[in-house]
């Protein structure tokens, strides 16, 4: 499973979005993905892939893109 399609499930499963909603580009103010689920969503991303997302870096994204290419480049 890509970054993007781990982080998708959640966002479906846990926070109700529809799977065609949740696109790169999506904003997550617009998916109305509250503060305690961008935390659980960046364990689980470090859980699954073991790259850990500072608190700071986390409140910095904005969309759906910010977060999959922050896991991606640190995957090299």
């Amino acid at each position: 499973m890509t970054v993007l399609e781990q982080t998708r499930a959640f966002l479906c499963d846990r926070c109700g979005c529809f799977y065609e909603d949740v696109e790169m580009a999506a904003s997550l103010d617009e998916l109305n993905v509250a503060d305690f689920e961008r935390e659980e969503l960046a364990f689980l991303l470090t859980e699954r892939y073991g790259v850990e997302i500072p608190s700071e870096e986390l409140a910095a994204f904005e969309t759906v893109e910010d977060l999959v290419c922050y896991i991606e480049d640190r995957l090299g």
